[in-house]
């Protein structure tokens, strides 16, 4: 059921595929995008940007209070996967990653994040997967020096 109030929490979140292999295709990456985007309502979300790139995946999305991010992540992860296997769209069985890695994003940087989602291709020509989740843990370090915040939680 799709339902969007104004009630909602912005969210960047990134995962890898099993081992973090290149098992994405082209042909994949076609299919995850629009396959996305019906999932997310049916848990009362919304994509904002998607990008797929060969060993993971972007997905900027507004989450339904009712659910937590780990519910929907595994909710599209669990979804597209099996879909991924049922066509035999790859040659072994594909599987994502366990971690999740995701943040908040406020209203006000939601077009430079969506942006750089749309971009991903051409950052990741100089940035492997793991370059990135470090990159991403500093920043919420920073952050959490900022705030003082005691902790965060990386699924």
């Amino acid at each position: 059921m799709e339902t969007f109030s104004g009630c909602h929490v912005n969210i960047h979140a990134f995962w890898s595929t099993k081992n973090t292999e290149a098992m994405i295709t082209h042909e994949m990456q076609q299919m995850l995008v629009p396959q996305i985007t019906k999932i997310l309502p049916k848990l009362g979300c919304r994509a904002l940007a998607i990008q797929a790139l060969p060993d993971h995946i972007h997905l900027l999305f507004w989450l339904n209070p009712d659910h937590s991010i780990y519910t929907v992540v595994e909710a599209v992860k669990k979804r597209t996967a099996a879909q991924i296997n049922e066509n035999k769209m790859c040659r072994k069985r594909f599987a994502w990653s366990e971690k999740i890695y995701s943040h908040a994003v406020p209203d006000k940087y939601l077009p430079e994040v969506s942006a750089s989602i749309r971009l991903q291709k051409g950052h990741h020509d100089n940035m492997t997967f793991e370059d990135e989740v470090a990159k991403h843990l500093q920043k919420v370090e920073r952050l959490l020096r900022l705030t003082n915040e005691k902790s965060f939680t990386v699924w």
